[in-house]
């Protein structure tokens, strides 16, 4: 739950299990999945009561996530993260508003909400833009998206040699 703008806003993140299907856990951690349905009724209540926005951070397909809103109620906003689909604007499944920006990293995404002194939301808009060469380069984000790389290197290097030997 952070405060932004003055407004509570209680953000969780759910993925689908297939994601797990191809990921190769780390020695000595083990991947579990639970139904996203029941998980997302049991968070959204208890985000519900920290947050006056509850907002979906989703890593499953569009379909997915259109299912999970369609079925668990206290949604507000959901930011689609898995092969979303690019739409110009946000728009509304059930009565949660849906932000999607495409494949690969090539837009990004800003939705605005409105949010009355009751905490209900009053009003939306969206934009999708694409990244090009107006957009300059964060330093800090690349610094630290070298760090990851180098990291992953020396990950992918150690266990290279460990299969080797």
């Amino acid at each position: 739950v952070m405060d932004v703008g003055g407004v509570r806003v209680g953000f969780f993140a759910l993925m689908g299990a297939n994601e797990l299907t191809t990921a190769k856990p780390p020695e000595g951690i083990e991947f579990r999945s639970q139904d996203v349905i029941s998980t997302a009724q049991r968070i959204v209540p208890e985000l519900r009561k920290q947050a006056e926005v509850v907002v979906l951070l989703s890593q499953m397909s569009p379909q997915e996530t259109d299912d999970l809103l369609r079925k668990v109620s206290g949604i507000d906003a959901a930011l689609y993260g898995r092969n979303p689909g690019w739409k110009e604007r946000a728009e509304k499944v059930g009565t949660t508003i849906t932000q999607q920006t495409g494949l690969r990293g090539q837009y990004a995404g800003q939705l605005v909400l409105i949010v009355d002194p009751e905490g209900r939301i009053a009003d939306w808009g969206s934009r999708n833009f694409a990244f090009d060469a107006k957009i300059p380069e964060n330093p800090e984000i690349a610094a630290a998206v070298k760090v990851v790389d180098s990291q992953a290197r020396e990950l992918l290097k150690s266990e290279t040699n460990r299969k080797s030997s």
